[in-house]
């Protein structure tokens, strides 16, 4: 009797330390590759098409295209911190600039077209950027307020259309887009101030 009370005192002593030790959650062990380039590092994008792929934003104008451990370098002409880097195409990438506006590189011929705002030229920052489902429109968001490119029907206009929000300051820079599945967009400004617009309303806006 004694020996069947210890043998289920051991047993019951066993389980519980075993679910003791199934609650401990185990520690997350993750691997790191550390990777050096010329210039300081000021932002990151992944492809939408490969999810292998990255785009590495430099501090001196220089764009990283990164596939595993493969790497190739572009330029867009101009030694200006890049912010944002927008996916447009398999061979074209919008690119969000300090001072120096946004632009559009074509990596196979490694050329770069410019869009300007009204009385400001290409004398501006872009912070953010976000394309509509159908790749119709592209919201940017700058250091002078949140602004519109068309992209419909192979549209040649070079001019942003700025969209006016409210009460808000045209001046008023917007930090980030983010496009929230088919009908919201989120803005964050300067000032913090989280902004969700209904996207059919935007040409009202306009």
């Amino acid at each position: 009797m004694k020996k069947s009370l210890y043998f289920l005192f051991i047993l019951a002593l066993f389980c519980l330390t075993g679910c003791k030790d199934a609650l401990v959650p185990k520690p997350i062990k993750l691997t790191c590759n550390i990777n050096t380039f010329d210039a300081p590092i000021s932002c990151i994008s992944r492809s939408t098409a490969d999810a292998d792929k990255l785009y590495i934003g430099q501090e001196d104008g220089c764009i990283i295209e990164k596939v595993n451990n493969n790497c190739q370098t572009y330029s867009i002409n101009s030694n200006r911190r890049i912010y944002d880097i927008l996916e447009y195409s398999e061979d074209s990438l919008f690119v969000g600039t300090r001072d120096a506006g946004l632009k559009l590189l074509a990596k196979s011929s490694r050329q770069t077209q410019t869009y300007y705002i009204k009385n400001k030229r290409m004398n501006y920052s872009v912070y953010s950027m976000a394309l509509d489902d159908d790749k119709q429109c592209l919201y940017v968001g700058t250091s002078n307020g949140l602004f519109r490119l068309n992209l419909k029907d192979g549209s040649t206009s070079h001019e942003l259309t700025p969209i006016q929000l409210g009460k808000c300051s045209k001046n008023c820079g917007v930090n980030k887009v983010v496009i929230k599945e088919k009908n919201y967009m989120w803005l964050v400004n300067r000032g913090c101030l989280l902004s969700v617009i209904l996207k059919r309303t935007l040409n009202d806006l306009l």
